[in-house]
C-alpha cells in the first residue's frame, strides 16, 4: 500500500463524542442512487448519509454541467429528521420517482420518502425493531415492484423485510430470519439477473464478508466466505456496498469495501465463468486513506461511481471507474494518485471540546475575497464562471440570504482590500489589464461601490494595510495580470488612499527589497505596528517602514523555513493581540506555506506533489534582539490556508493543502486547529465539510463564530475544479462549554483614544464576571491573509453590578481609526456577540 499522505492522519481523538448536543453513528452507512431529476442528458446522483447531530443529510450532484465548470457540482446537505441514524440506504421508487430510505435508528427500522413533486421529506414510519447496523434495500423488477430489505439483527442473523407495493396501504411484511449463528454489522443487497426476483447479499461479521443469495423457492442459502484470487481474504471493516454492473456477458458484480488495514478496494466477481470467481480490481479506488463507508452504483456515464466516507474526518469523496479508478494529481514521491474529491463530510466531535460546524450553506458567491462591513454582513467579491467577468454580492451569516450591491461593479478579483477609517472598503487593483490599474471603494452603509481614479501603474495582488493616520497603504503587486516575470515586473512603491479618495503619489521600495536578491513579491504580509512603523514581510524577510518619511531599515529579519511563506507557496500571518499589560508589545507569527515551489511568470503543474509545512515563526519585537524563532508546529501541514484572530486571544487556522502551491494543490486539509499563544500549543478542532483551497477565505463574525467561503473553479486542480459557492460557519468551543454568555446590553457607538469606555451588561453574567475585553478589526480577507484583521485588549478599570468600565487605547499606533468589533470574555472564556465601535 502507498504510505505517501494525500490527506489526514488517522484522528481517533476527532471521532470520540460524548457531549449532549452529540449523535455519534457506531455504523455510518451511505445510500446512493441515480434519480431521475436534472435538466441534462445525465440525470443527478442522490445520496443520504446520517447526520452527526441527529437525523440525516441528503446531497445531490448536478450532472447538468457547462463548459465553464470541469466536474459536475454537489449540493447540500439538507438535514433531515432528528433521530439517531446509525446505517442508511436508499432507492428511487419506479413509480412516482419519490426517494425512498430505510434507516436504522436506535433499534428500529425505520422507512422515509421525499416526495418527488414537493421535494418534502416524511416523517419516519416503523417497520421493525431489534435491528442494528447498515440495512440492505432494493425494489423489485416484476411488477408491482415491492420493497425488499435485509438487515442485521441484534440478536444475531440476518432479518428480511418487504413491502407489498400492490396494496393502497402498502403493508410492510416480515421479519423472516435466516443466516443465524453469527452477528452480523452491516448488508449490501442487490436483485441480482441470475434467477427470478433473486436477492443477492453481501454481509460483514467481524472482519469477513459472506455471500448468500434467496432460492426461486424463497429459502436462503447458507452464507459462504468471499475469499478472491488465490483463496485470499478480505480484512473488511465499516460499510462495503455492491451492484450488479455490465461487464461481462451477465454482468458481473462490483464490489467496493473500506479495509481495516486502510484504503478503499475494489472487487468484482465473474458472472460469466461458472466457479463464480471473485478477483481483485487491478487499481486501488483510493490506496491512501482509511474508510468507514461505501456507497456504489453503476451510473449512466455507464461506469461506477463511488463516494467514501473518509474514517479520519468524515469527509465524503466522490470517486469513478472508467477502465480503471481515476487518479488525478501527485502524491509527494511524484506518483499520480487521486484521493477522490471532497465535496461534504459528516464529523463526529464533541462540540465542548472540537467546536461545531454549521451545514454548508450556498451563498451564491465564489468566496475568493471577504470583508465584514460594520452591519454584520459580510461582501464577497471575485468573479462569476466567467473568470472574466466581476462579480460581488452581500452574504447576510444571520438569514443564510444574500443581495446585490449597488453602483459600478468591480472585477476585484486579484485586488488587495482594507477598510478606511470611515468603515468604507478601499479596494485596488484588478483582473485583466484593463482593470488592474482600478480603484474602487465600497460603502457598507448604502451597500454602493463607487470608482475613484485609476492608479498611476498597475498593482495585481498587493496587500493593503490600515495606517494610524487612518488611510490606507497599498503595496506590490504586478503591474500587469499575472506572475512576475521580466516582461511583468512587481510594482515595487507604495501609496496611500485617505477617506476624501485622495491618492497620494508612489514612493520607492528598496529593490531587491530581501538579502537573497528578490524584489519585494505579490501579496506580501504587512502589518501597521505599536511603535508607528510597518512591517513588511516577503518571502522569508522582514523589513521596517518609517511611513511619514519613507525611511526601510537596513535590519532584515530572515524566517528559519528554508522557503518563502508568501505567495505563491502561502501559508498565512497575524499579529496576535496587542495587550496594555506589556506595553503593546508586538509579536507577528507566520504559520504555513508551501516548499521549493516555482514563483516564475508561470503557474508550474510540477508545484503540484511538493509538500507543505507545518511549522510556524514567531517574530517578538518587543525582544531586545528581534528575531523570527521556531515555535510549536501545527499538527499538519498546510499551505493556501488563513489564520484567523478570536476574541479569546487565540488563532484559528482552516483550509489549505499539505501539497502543491497557487493553481496547484488538490491535498486539502479538512482538520481546523487552534493555536493558543499563552502555552504555545495546537489543538485540532471538528473537521469542516468542505474543502478549501486556492481562493478560499475565512474571517471573524460579531457572534464570535468564524466564517469560511470559498474556492474556484478556474485556478484549482482536478478533482477540485468547481465553483464553490458554499459557506461554513465554524462555532468554536468557547462558545459550545455549557459556561452563561455574557451579553453587552449597550455601549457608546464610538469612543476616543485614551478615554473611559462603559458598558453595561445583561444579568446573564455581572461585570465581575468578565474576564478580558478585545477591540477587533473587522477582517478583509484574500489568498490566505486578513488585510484588515486586528486584536486589541482594552484594560479594565471598574466592575460593578451590570457596569464595566474600560479603557479606549492610548493611540492610533495601537489601534488605527476606524470600526472595530468589541467583545467582552467572561472569566470562563466565553465570549460575548461584539457592538461595533468607531474609534477615533
Amino acid at each position: 500500500m502507498d504510505g505517501d499522505e494525500l490527506s489526514l492522519d488517522a484522528e481517533s481523538d476527532e471521532l470520540v463524542c460524548s457531549g449532549a448536543s452529540c449523535t455519534c453513528s457506531p455504523t455510518f452507512g451511505i445510500g446512493l442512487v441515480q434519480g431521475s431529476d436534472g435538466t441534462g442528458t445525465v440525470h443527478n446522483f442522490e445520496l443520504v448519509v446520517p447526520h452527526t447531530g441527529g437525523g440525516f443529510s441528503a446531497y445531490y450532484r448536478n450532472n447538468a454541467t457547462t463548459a465553464l465548470v470541469s466536474t459536475p457540482t454537489w449540493f447540500g446537505p439538507k438535514k433531515v429528521g432528528s433521530a439517531d441514524v446509525n446505517g442508511i440506504s436508499m432507492l428511487e421508487n419506479s413509480s412516482g420517482h419519490n426517494l425512498e430510505v430505510m434507516a436504522v435508528q436506535g433499534s428500529s427500522l425505520v422507512h422515509y420518502y421525499r416526495n418527488q413533486s414537493t421535494k418534502d421529506w416524511s416523517s419516519g414510519t416503523t417497520v421493525g425493531t431489534g435491528v442494528t447496523g447498515q440495512p440492505g434495500f432494493v425494489q423489485a423488477k416484476l411488477s408491482p415492484g415491492n420493497f425488499e430489505v435485509v438487515v442485521p439483527l441484534a440478536s444475531g442473523g440476518l432479518a428480511h423485510y418487504w413491502r407489498d407495493n400492490s396494496v393502497a396501504s402498502h403493508p410492510w411484511n416480515g421479519p423472516n430470519t435466516f443466516a443465524t449463528g453469527r452477528t452480523y454489522s452491516a448488508v449490501s443487497l442487490v436483485e441480482s439477473n441470475l434467477g427470478t426476483n433473486r436477492l443477492e447479499v453481501i454481509a460483514r461479521s467481524g472482519s469477513t464478508l459472506y455471500h448468500l443469495y434467496r432460492r426461486d423457492d424463497r429459502t436462503w442459502t447458507t452464507p459462504n466466505e468471499i475469499r478472491v484470487d488465490s483463496n485470499q481474504a478480505i480484512s473488511a471493516t465499516g460499510v462495503h456496498q455492491f451492484v450488479q454492473g455490465e461487464g461481462g456477458t451477465k454482468g458481473n458484480f462490483e464490489l467496493v469495501v473500506p479495509l481495516s488495514t486502510g484504503g478503499l478496494r475494489h472487487y468484482y466477481r465473474d458472472n460469466d465463468d461458472s466457479t463464480y470467481p471473485w478477483k481483485t480490481s487491478a487499481t486501488w479506488v483510493d490506496p491512501i486513506n482509511s474508510y468507514s463507508a461505501a456507497g456504489v452504483i453503476w451510473s449512466e456515464y455507464d461506469h461506477l461511481e463511488v463516494v467514501g466516507r473518509r474514517s479520519a474526518d468524515g469527509s465524503l469523496a466522490a470517486f469513478y471507474y472508467d477502465g480503471g479508478w481515476q487518479r488525478q494529481g501527485k502524491n509527494a514521491s511524484g506518483t499520480t494518485v487521486w484521493s477522490g474529491a471532497v465535496f461534504g463530510g459528516e464529523p463526529c466531535c464533541d462540540p465542548a471540546t472540537k467546536g461545531q460546524w454549521s451545514d454548508p450553506i450556498n451563498s451564491g458567491a465564489i468566496g475568493i475575497h471577504a470583508a465584514l462591513q460594520r452591519t454584520g454582513k459580510v461582501l464577497f467579491f471575485g468573479f462569476t464562471d466567467d473568470s472574466d467577468e466581476g462579480y460581488s454580492e452581500l452574504f447576510d451569516p444571520a438569514t443564510g440570504q444574500a443581495t446585490s450591491p449597488s453602483g459600478m461593479q468591480p472585477h476585484g478579483f486579484c485586488s488587495g482590500h482594507a477598510f478606511l477609517s470611515d468603515g468604507r472598503l478601499w479596494v485596488a487593483g484588478g483582473h485583466g489589464d484593463t482593470h488592474v490599474k482600478n480603484s474602487h471603494r465600497f460603502d457598507p452603509s448604502s451597500s454602493t461601490w463607487s470608482m475613484l481614479t485609476d492608479m498611476p501603474n498597475g498593482r495585481w495582488y498587493p496587500t493593503l494595510t490600515r495606517l494610524d493616520s487612518g488611510s490606507v497603504m497599498a503595496i506590490s503587486g504586478a503591474t500587469k495580470t499575472g506572475r512576475l516575470s521580466s516582461t511583468n515586473p512587481v510594482n515595487s512603491t507604495w501609496q496611500t488612499l485617505n477617506t476624501a479618495g485622495t491618492l497620494s503619489a508612489e514612493k520607492s521600495v528598496p529593490n531587491p527589497f530581501t538579502s537573497d536578491g528578490l524584489s519585494i513579491q505579490l501579496y506580501p504580509f504587512v502589518f501597521q505596528l505599536p511603535d508607528g512603523k510597518v512591517l513588511v514581510h516577503s518571502g522569508r524577510g522582514s523589513r521596517l517602514l518609517t511611513a511619514s518619511n519613507n525611511t526601510w531599515s537596513a535590519t532584515q529579519y530572515t524566517t528559519q523555513y528554508a522557503n518563502s511563506r508568501t505567495y505563491p507557496g502561502y501559508g498565512s500571518a497575524v499579529l496576535l493581540p496587542l495587550s496594555p499589560t506589556d506595553n503593546y508589545r508586538a509579536r507577528v507569527m507566520v504559520i504555513g506555506g508551501g516548499g521549493a515551489v516555482s514563483n516564475s511568470g508561470k503557474s508550474d503543474p510540477n508545484d503540484s506533489p511538493i509538500p507543505a509545512t507545518a511549522t510556524t515563526e514567531m517574530l517578538d519585537l518587543g525582544a531586545a534582539s528581534p528575531a523570527w524563532a521556531s515555535k510549536k508546529s501545527m499538527n499538519y501541514a498546510r499551505v493556501l490556508n488563513t489564520a484567523v484572530l478570536l476574541p479569546d486571544g487565540k488563532v484559528f487556522v482552516a483550509g489549505g493543502s499539505t501539497l502543491g502551491s497557487a493553481d496547484h494543490a488538490a491535498s486539502p486539509v479538512m482538520t481546523p486547529e487552534i493555536y493558543d499563544p499563552s502555552n504555545d500549543s495546537w489543538t485540532k478542532m471538528c473537521p469542516m465539510r468542505v474543502a478549501r483551497l486556492y481562493h478560499s477565505t475565512a474571517l471573524l463574525l460579531p457572534d464570535a463564530r468564524v466564517l469560511t467561503a470559498g474556492r474556484d473553479h478556474a485556478f484549482n486542480e482536478l478533482p477540485y475544479k468547481w465553483p464553490e459557492r458554499r459557506v461554513e460557519i465554524f462555532t468554536p468551543p468557547y462558545l459550545l462549554n455549557g459556561s452563561a454568555r455574557p451579553v453587552i446590553q449597550s455601549v457608546a457607538s464610538s469612543a476616543s483614544y485614551g478615554q473611559s469606555i462603559s458598558v453595561t451588561l445583561t444579568s446573564a453574567v455581572s461585570a465581575t464576571g468578565i474576564g478580558s475585553a478585545m477591540l477587533m478589526s473587522p477582517g478583509a480577507v484574500t489568498h490566505g491573509f486578513d488585510q484588515s484583521q486586528r486584536a486589541v485588549k482594552l484594560a479594565i478599570t471598574g466592575q460593578s453590578g451590570s457596569t464595566l468600565t474600560l479603557t479606549a487605547p492610548s493611540n492610533a499606533k495601537v489601534a488605527p481609526p476606524g470600526y472595530y468589533m468589541l467583545f467582552v470574555v467572561s472569566t470562563q472564556g466565553v465570549p460575548s456577540v461584539a457592538k461595533f465601535v468607531n474609534l477615533q
